[in-house]
């Protein structure tokens, strides 16, 4: 079950949701009723992005200094 989770974390994130079966996400959705991943995945993405920037930005700063 965790390489499945894992490949489907890396096929999501860099090919995008459409790349996750179909079956998986439906299994998600279904142990999981209370929480609409579909809003939570959307509020996440910002933030991750963010992240990502600034820890790009911080990468490309020490780069300079080596």
């Amino acid at each position: 079950m965790i390489v499945r989770c894992c490949r489907g974390s890396a096929d999501g994130a860099f090919q995008g949701v459409d790349a996750i079966p179909e079956e998986w996400i439906a299994a998600v959705n279904e142990a999981n009723p209370e929480t609409d991943m579909v809003q939570l995945a959307e509020r996440l993405t910002p933030i991750i992005i963010d992240e990502y920037e600034n820890a790009r930005g911080t990468v490309d700063a020490i780069a300079t200094l080596i």
